[in-house]
């Protein structure tokens, strides 16, 4: 097992995605880059509706380079929640997870169905 993340963002707002939402970059990304820079080991887990624009936050630097990324195609709600489960499982197995930061009630959603499985 890798060391386990301190802190998962898990992001899955259907149409409402970090690379088309100034709002989210600027919270979350920021609470990222600050995050990390403490010396936290933090996750990003999110839907992405355009893999163009989020390849180019990465590579602009929105996000520092060795924060894990785990992204799933964003299709709909019921979709984004259900992959999301099964992403947090993995995550979970593969490294361990502390604390989930969950925007939404979709995102609280899919932690709760998580805990379950």
């Amino acid at each position: 097992m890798d060391q386990k993340f301190d802190l998962v963002y898990l992001l899955i707002d259907h149409n409402f995605t970090i690379e088309t939402s100034v709002v989210l970059q600027s919270q979350i990304l920021d609470k990222i880059r600050v995050q990390h820079s403490m010396g936290l080991n933090v996750a990003l887990i999110t839907s992405v509706k355009d893999f163009g624009l989020f390849n180019g936050l990465i590579q602009d630097g929105s996000i520092p380079k060795n924060i894990k990324i785990f992204t799933f195609l964003d299709i709909n709600k019921y979709h984004n929640i259900l992959k999301a489960i099964k992403v947090l499982k993995n995550v979970d197995r593969e490294y361990g997870i502390r604390w989930i930061y969950s925007r939404s009630i979709w995102s609280a959603l899919a932690f709760r169905f998580f805990r379950v499985f």
